[in-house]
C-alpha cells in the first residue's frame, strides 16, 4: 500500500505519546506535533483541570494523586477508543 506525505492509510491506528519529567516541555511540543500530524491531542493536563473544575482542588497530597489517577484513566478510557492520537 502506499501512502502519501501527510496521508495514513484509513486502516491505521497512530498513538503518539509525549513524556517527559515535570516543566520539560511536553505540553508545548504535543499541541503542533498534533496539529503537523493531523491527529486528535488528548492532554491528561486538561482533563484534570476539567476534574478539578468540578470537583474542586484537591486537599491534600493524597487527594492530588488520586485526581492524577483519575485522570490518566479518564484519558486511557477516551483514546481507547479513538483511532489515534496524541496524548
Amino acid at each position: 500500500m502506499t501512502v502519501s506525505a501527510g496521508r495514513r492509510p484509513e486502516s491505521t491506528s497512530v498513538f503518539v505519546l509525549v513524556a517527559g519529567p515535570p516543566g520539560s516541555g511536553k505540553s508545548t511540543l504535543a499541541l503542533p506535533l498534533a496539529s503537523e500530524l493531523r491527529l486528535p491531542l488528548l492532554a491528561k493536563d486538561a482533563i484534570k483541570e476539567a476534574l478539578i473544575e468540578v470537583l474542586g482542588a484537591p486537599a491534600t497530597l493524597e487527594d492530588s494523586r488520586e485526581l492524577g489517577r483519575a485522570s490518566v484513566m479518564a484519558l486511557l478510557t477516551v483514546a481507547s477508543t479513538s483511532p489515534g492520537a496524541v496524548l
